[in-house]
């Protein structure tokens, strides 16, 4: 986010607010006083730690057609922007791409959109699209999509930068996935610092080189290209099963 200097210091105030708020929030889940809801099914989050683009829909896309070819039923959640109520750009290219294959919900309560599908569907896996800040829903693995070249140390939060999450975020996450090579070396710390507050389930997937039920945080580096190509992350995780 390139704001001019002027106006980021004007906006510093209440960037210091908004991290009082999502610090706030995030222990309030941590410590067990806020409860994640969970669906009957496999939760698949992607979701990222700064504003922009960093590859979260090609993610999702890619997700779903592997599971559709492995023969399982696919929903995707989403909050929905940039469109009208129960629409969003986002959504009307996974829509158009996946011609009628996967399951859609699409609203501000993903737990609400996933438990009516359910309530009239057979669902194996939902993919919550833009995921890592709605802690409300209960996930089985979290990726987190990141423009490596970025350099975070002094990136500030929202409004004045343009971090969604201050960069201790990084120790809940168990894996990442780079659009270019991981540079920033702070990010890299908190990365491999894990918290010991948040716990998931972590047996239910396999990803080819990553243990769910071990290293909590594992970086997993794909080809440069915003667009992250399929045949790319095919070499990185051919094995993604439920």
């Amino acid at each position: 986010m390139n704001l001019p200097p002027l106006l980021r210091i004007l906006l510093w105030p209440l960037s210091q607010v908004y991290g009082i708020y999502v610090r706030c929030r995030y222990r309030l889940y941590a410590h067990g006083w806020l409860k994640p809801k969970r669906l009957n099914a496999t939760v698949i989050s992607v979701g990222n730690l700064t504003v922009g683009g960093t590859g979260k829909t090609p993610m999702v896309l890619w997700l779903a057609e592997k599971f559709l070819t492995e023969g399982k039923r696919v929903a995707i959640l989403s909050r929905g922007y940039h469109g009208s109520p129960g629409r969003s750009d986002e959504i009307e290219l996974l829509r158009h791409r996946l011609d009628g294959k996967v399951l859609f919900g699409v609203g501000p309560d993903r737990f609400a959109s996933g438990s009516r599908l359910l309530s009239e569907n057979v669902v194996d896996v939902f993919l919550l699209d833009d995921g890592f800040q709605h802690l409300q829903l209960a996930r089985d693995l979290e990726i987190v999509m990141l423009d490596g070249s970025c350099k975070l140390k002094n990136e500030w939060l929202l409004p004045a930068g343009s971090l969604r999450e201050p960069l201790a975020a990084c120790r809940r996450l168990i894996s990442w996935w780079c659009r270019e090579n991981l540079r920033d070396p702070l990010l890299k710390l908190a990365m491999l610092t894990p918290s010991p507050s948040f716990t998931r389930r972590r047996d239910c997937l396999d990803l080819d080189g990553l243990d769910p039920t071990g290293t909590r945080n594992t970086l997993v580096k794909s080809a440069p290209g915003l667009s992250l190509p399929s045949a790319a992350l095919a070499t990185l995780a051919p094995s993604l099963t439920i």
